[in-house]
């Protein structure tokens, strides 16, 4: 989802009240944070060999757009999916 309709749904549900932009500054501003609970994450799926999750994964999602030169748009998207609980994590 794009963080404008993260923000919307957190408006909606009364969590905070910003901006798509708002919820990007703070989301880069927190790059230590959230690489800390994807390491801490990716260690306890891996203890656990994911029991404790009960049959949820772990994933993380990627978009990324790609542009040829003199292009005027988006020429291609790539999405891709990691399924955390299957690789191993950072020691």
């Amino acid at each position: 989802m794009t963080f404008e309709v993260a923000a919307q749904i957190a408006r909606d549900s009364r969590i905070a009240s910003l901006s798509g932009q708002a919820l990007f500054k703070r989301m880069v501003g927190a790059e230590a944070l959230l690489e800390g609970l994807f390491v801490h994450s990716l260690r306890y799926v891996s203890a656990n060999t994911g029991k404790t999750w009960n049959g949820l994964r772990l994933v993380a999602v990627d978009a990324t757009t790609l542009c040829g030169p003199g292009s005027k748009g988006t020429d291609q998207r790539l999405h891709v999916v990691y399924d955390l609980g299957k690789v191993s994590p950072p020691r």
